[in-house]
């Protein structure tokens, strides 16, 4: 099939293969070209392996066997492209406000710096959907270096050690977490537009983590039976955490209240 299309559609197919659904914009940006919906409506019409996703025709997959073949072929002869075409991809994608499909391309692409900014921007999405593993999953690509300079995403792998039952891996992330509070590195990736809300939830996350150090530290504390520190460390939070806060003071005062109950002081 390859060996019968122009060279143009072939290095069309070839550059937005990395990708699992198309759209024009989409592929104008890994192509450099500007026809990217006129191809993928031509490639339909001629039956050429593509799927339409939506009665409007403006996304569509390639059949996945022929996606395998393709990204195959690319591999194969221009694997120094694969990672630019990832990276151009993830950098669409994040502009348009499609952050999940961003980070997965943009870890695809081996920058690390960059993932690293895409996931600190959907942690706030990511918990409210309860999306945990999805999260950990993303964190654990990123080098120990990149994630220990980010106290936001320290004190989230540092989470990610407590809930699954690693104690004794959770101080060494808290620690770089509060080290590192007032360094927290600005975002490179341009805030405005459909990635302001994201923006802002990060300046809230950012904002709330000496809170939830704090907490982190007593659950941990508590997990250790430690019942004066589990106190300690729930009183810190409640001081540190602000009026809007809700889940750090929600957090800390249930942790002071649990280590009333062991202590026998029900009142």
């Amino acid at each position: 099939v390859l060996s019968r299309q122009p060279d143009e559609v072939r290095a069309f197919l070839l550059d937005t293969s990395v990708l699992d659904q198309l759209t024009g914009g989409l592929c104008d940006a890994l192509t450099g070209r500007s026809d990217g919906q006129l191809m993928l409506e031509t490639l339909e019409r001629e039956n050429l392996f593509v799927v339409p996703l939506d009665d409007e025709r403006r996304w569509y997959r390639y059949h996945h066997l022929f996606a395998d073949a393709l990204r195959a072929r690319l591999a194969a002869r221009h694997a120094d492209r694969v990672g630019e075409l990832h990276a151009a991809a993830s950098r669409w994608l994040a502009n348009n406000g499609l952050l999940g499909d961003a980070v997965r391309h943009a870890i695809a692409s081996g920058d690390h710096e960059h993932t690293a900014d895409l996931v600190e921007l959907t942690l706030a999405d990511m918990r409210r959907r309860r999306q945990d593993r999805t999260f950990r999953d993303w964190l654990v690509t990123l080098p120990d270096d990149v994630v220990r300079r980010r106290p936001l995403l320290a004190t989230y792998m540092g989470w990610s050690r407590l809930s699954e039952g690693d104690i004794d891996g959770v101080e060494a992330w808290l620690d770089a977490a509060e080290a590192g509070l007032d360094t927290t590195p600005p975002t490179t990736i341009p805030t405005a537009g459909s990635l302001a809300e994201a923006a802002r939830d990060r300046e809230d996350e950012v904002r709330s983590l000496p809170a939830m150090t704090a907490v982190y530290c007593a659950s941990v504390a508590q997990a250790r039976g430690d019942v004066d520190g589990t106190v300690a460390h729930a009183r810190r939070a409640l001081a540190l955490a602000g009026p809007e806060d809700h889940f750090p003071r929600g957090a800390a005062a249930g942790f002071v209240g649990l280590s009333a109950w062991a202590a026998g002081d029900l009142g």
